[in-house]
């Protein structure tokens, strides 16, 4: 009977967890095999179908050793994306839009026979309600593309961030369904590399910290971080 009335509990402590863990900022349910992925930093996938796509939205999530305010200042350095995000050999902020608001142009190399891609999104931060950091882009044109969209967020979660990483791309090339498991690699690459590199950055060149805060709050209180490109 005790036996009984303890699996009973377990069960119901599970429910419970999986329906008020909620992030109502995202309206994101926490069950407790994301639970898990968080608690340890892995990657929890989840993949939706796009009628007429050769590819599908995913969305990754996981745990950075860091505050969000730490997260989203050194993800909005595009400028430095080329240095840790994998095949991508140019990121370049090129039109302003609003201080929060800019185009940045891209250039990642792709496997033969497929041609490299170069393509401009425009990405906007934003604060998020309640706490933590967004970062949405948006399709602005590309050699490669017919339409992409996706974004980050960094929101507070136990003494640590939780990233959200979402992205969807419709490929222009007839090979795309080849490169669907690659592309899927690609990505989950992609969110190792942010997590690496804000912890990396965090826990052992705290020293540039400050100017990374800095820009990010200058931005979203009105300024121009990038001096050489014109509003």
């Amino acid at each position: 009977m005790k036996n009984s009335l303890k699996f009973i509990i377990i069960i119901l402590l599970l429910s419970l967890f999986s329906i008020n863990l909620k992030s109502e900022r995202q309206n994101l349910k926490i069950t407790p095999l994301m639970e898990n992925a968080l608690k340890y930093g892995r990657l929890y996938i989840q993949k939706k179908k796009i009628k007429g796509s050769p590819w599908p939205e995913i969305t990754i999530i996981t745990s950075i050793d860091a505050t969000p305010e730490q997260s989203a200042a050194i993800f909005f350095a595009y400028d430095e994306h080329k240095e840790f995000i994998p095949d991508l050999l140019i990121s370049k902020p090129i039109r302003y839009l609003s201080p929060t608001k800019l185009h940045i142009y891209f250039e990642m190399n792709l496997p033969w026979p497929v041609r490299n891609s170069k393509f401009i999104t425009n990405n906007i931060l934003s604060e998020i309600k309640g706490g933590g950091y967004k970062i949405r882009w948006e399709f602005v044109k590309s050699n490669s593309t017919k339409d992409s969209y996706g974004g980050v967020s960094f929101i507070p979660y136990k003494n640590k961030t939780m990233l959200i990483y979402e992205n969807y791309t419709l490929p222009k090339s007839g090979l795309a369904r080849i490169f669907k498991k690659a592309a899927l690699k690609k990505v989950k690459k992609t969110v190792f590399s942010i997590k690496s590199r804000i912890e990396t950055i965090v826990e052992n060149k705290k020293d540039k910290l400050p100017h990374y805060i800095k820009n990010l709050h200058r931005a979203l209180n009105g300024e121009y971080i990038y001096k050489r490109i014109k509003p």
